[in-house]
């Protein structure tokens, strides 16, 4: 089975190279390695140049966006399923590829198969997240929870079948992409257990705002949410996430206030200790102590 990669970059020049080592280290060989780069003006490129053998096809010009960019590599791929790597993000180890393909053999009748991820923050913290199961799809999507394209493979017919990326929108194509995925009834969806790639968090879809507004209209457009146990669902679901998020940030605030507190009280000790610093400098101790520090220096 071949397996097409496809790395999308413009300006990377600080995380391409370990995207691709990421790629370049796997076990598994069967892969066709694709790189859309943007007409980068840093070093990208050369640094793409040192890893030429590995790489199938590379392609340097400017994209409109980002989804313009994963389309051009859909459309070079030719293996039997396409993964995206983003050029901040990594494999996880070098043999996820290889286990990933033996969960495909496993079960042929595989269309989609998605994992987790390990999300990193800008702060370098990171935790796993956990993918729901393919029944549970659907419901995460009400509230942003999406399987992101750094955990899933896809079977390349499956773009010629369901479409490529929206390029009109800016942050959430996945998303709908994904949408058009679960209403396809016949189509085979798999969740394999396994930690798929470190995913970069501060990148494009940390736009709350943006990714919000457009995770909100495409859901009213998708006909699978316009009906009626859809929208009772969402509704619910969104009155849960608003309650939990004013839960998390009322407990935000109480950790604000006891900190004002604390800062408050530290601030009253330091002044007290000052007063008392001030209070024995003019004491008539403190000038006889000044005066005897000044005697010894002079008797020196």
């Amino acid at each position: 089975m071949k397996l097409s990669v496809i790395t999308v970059c413009k300006n990377s020049e600080k995380t391409i190279e370990k995207a691709i080592i990421s790629v370049v280290n796997q076990t598994y060989l069967n892969i066709e390695y694709i790189i859309v780069d943007g007409d980068s003006q840093d070093s990208t490129k050369e640094i793409i140049a040192k890893y030429s053998t590995f790489i199938k096809n590379f392609i340097n010009e400017p994209d409109r966006c980002l989804w313009e960019a994963m389309n051009k590599g859909i459309r070079m791929a030719t293996g039997d399923f396409i993964y995206f790597l983003n050029s901040d993000d990594y494999l996880i180890d070098e043999h996820v590829v290889k286990d990933v393909v033996n969960f495909i053999i496993e079960h042929p009748s595989c269309d989609f198969v998605y994992g987790d991820i390990q999300i990193r923050s800008i702060s370098g913290d990171f935790n796993i997240q956990k993918s729901p199961l393919p029944e549970e799809i659907l419901e995460g999507m009400v509230t942003g929870c999406i399987i992101p394209h750094s955990g899933s493979f896809t079977k390349r017919e499956l773009f010629f079948k369901l479409g490529f990326f929206n390029e009109s929108y800016k942050i959430g194509s996945d998303y709908e992409w994904v949408t058009k995925l679960m209403q396809d009834e016949k189509l085979k969806i798999f969740y394999y257990p396994r930690t798929i790639a470190s995913f970069y968090g501060g990148g494009l879809s940390s736009n709350l705002r943006e990714n919000l507004s457009e995770m909100f209209a495409i859901q009213n457009n998708v006909e699978i949410y316009q009906s009626e146990y859809w929208l009772k669902k969402r509704i619910v679901m969104l009155q849960r996430a608003f309650v939990d998020n004013y839960e998390f940030l009322q407990k935000v605030q109480n950790l604000s206030d006891e900190r004002e507190i604390l800062i408050k009280n530290l601030q009253d000790l330091v002044d007290k200790r000052e007063a008392i610093i001030i209070s024995l400098k003019t004491s008539k101790f403190g000038k006889l102590r000044a005066a005897w520090h000044l005697l010894k220096k002079i008797i020196k």
